[in-house]
């Protein structure tokens, strides 16, 4: 979405790329020291919340685009803290391990430094120099090769190089914080993204373990030296919650653990020195019994809802509590979200009930969230997917298939306003 004249107008993505313009030298380095210590020299308190609130979304391609500004205010509009986006190693550190080329992530940490949200970066890729491994059942047949080379990891021997880059990317952002007194731009950084998925390289919950236990050790001496502003935190990728799979299931989809197993085989790879990150959804269909309240009931029209909503939530916080029995350490819910159309079974709702009532189930399953999470005390963020909804990237659903994200975007992709959550997240997250 592009703002001109104070009215908002619709961009898809693909249209927000043709027309994306870096900020290049306007957020170069030098500028950043400018920006930096202007803000910093004013008296900015930052808030005191049971956990870090934020959003997970391609925020790189919107930080290039002529919304950027825009997008951070809405986050900030929601009481959202933080943004949650990747960062390549094979992109920064693509010539060597001595070289460094942050210019893909400028404009989004100057962009940040300027609206005061803070950072959130998850680790992936493989520069060629670091001997990458495909874990993933690849198709080589397609162009390019699917999963993606980003999801490849290094090899062992050079695990080492990897903690050394996420230290590296913690001291880069956190570097204005440091040098200049900035409230707090940075303070975790998370491995890999649903590595249990097939399409994100399907990653053994061993060769996880090692790559965040060598990180975590590696930021925890940088720690001990001082080379921080603050606290930092390593996270293991946040694992998808889905259902294993068997290698002879009817599809022939890869065979994978279930989310369970995979978080529970995760912590007991060794001594665990990290945080444990982890996703929560919840897209399937209630159970008859949930729903007993007709859509027709005039003196609550939003009853049949409300239920529909109350479930979904209580769903999602579940999940949570069990990943909290799998392991004993501190759990960052890194992706969770809701949609505000029709992900759910057609005969649960009619079609004009949902156009009615959805971005409310969505705003009521949000809040449901983020109130539950509050007492929780292990509970370290809630980052909702996502900021903005795709209709190029998430097709409505079909009568043979759902779309698990469509329109879980807060703010609609079509006339760029928002729907009811940011108000709502604004009440909750405050």
């Amino acid at each position: 979405m592009s703002e001109k004249g104070g009215r908002v107008t619709a961009l898809t993505r693909r249209k927000l790329l043709k027309r994306a313009g870096i900020y290049g030298a306007a957020l170069g380095i030098a500028g950043m020291v400018k920006t930096a210590d202007q803000l910093g020299a004013r008296s900015v308190s930052e808030p005191k919340f049971p956990y870090l609130t934020g959003f997970n979304d391609d925020f790189v391609s919107y930080s290039k685009s002529g919304f950027a500004s825009a997008t951070l205010d809405r986050v900030k509009s929601c009481a959202g803290r933080c943004i949650r986006f990747p960062v390549d190693w094979g992109d920064v550190q693509q010539e060597s391990r001595t070289s460094f080329n942050w210019s893909s992530y400028d404009p989004i940490f100057g962009q940040a430094l300027a609206a005061g949200v803070q950072l959130l970066p998850v680790i992936l890729g493989c520069p060629e120099w670091a001997n990458p491994v495909v874990t993933a059942a690849r198709r080589d047949d397609l162009d390019p090769p699917y999963p993606a080379d980003i999801y490849r990891t290094c090899s062992p021997s050079f695990d080492f190089a990897f903690a050394d880059f996420v230290d590296q990317t913690l001291r880069h952002f956190d570097f204005f914080s440091k040098q200049h007194g900035y409230p707090t731009v940075v303070s975790g950084a998370e491995i890999l993204n649903e590595p249990n998925l097939w399409s994100f390289g399907a990653v053994p919950a061993a060769r996880v373990f090692q790559l965040t236990s060598a990180s975590a050790a590696k930021v925890a001496a940088s720690q001990a030296a001082g080379a921080y502003s603050g606290k930092m935190r390593v996270i293991s990728g946040g694992p998808a919650p889905v259902l294993g799979i068997g290698p002879d299931n009817p599809k022939g989809y890869p065979p994978r653990p279930s989310w369970q197993r995979y978080l529970g085989d995760l912590v007991k790879s060794g001594p665990v020195n990290f945080d444990v990150g982890f996703h929560s959804y919840e897209t399937s269909k209630p159970p008859d019994e949930i729903l007993t309240i007709p859509e027709d009931n005039p003196s609550d029209p939003f009853a049949r809802a409300r239920e529909f909503a109350n479930w979904q939530a209580s769903r999602i916080v579940a999940r949570f509590d069990e990943a909290s029995t799998i392991t004993s350490r501190d759990i960052w819910l890194t992706e969770t979200g809701a949609s505000s159309a029709c992900i759910w079974s057609s005969d649960i709702f009619s079609s004009s009930y949902r156009a009615a009532h959805g971005p409310s189930i969505q705003a009521a399953v949000l809040a449901g969230i983020a109130d539950s999470l509050k007492s929780r005390p292990r509970c370290r963020s809630m980052f909702v997917h996502r900021l903005y909804s795709d209709n190029l990237l998430e097709p409505p659903p079909t009568p043979d298939s759902n779309s698990n994200h469509y329109q879980d975007g807060i703010y609609d992709s079509v006339n760029g306003n928002p729907k009811v959550a940011p108000f709502v997240l604004a009440e909750r997250w405050s």
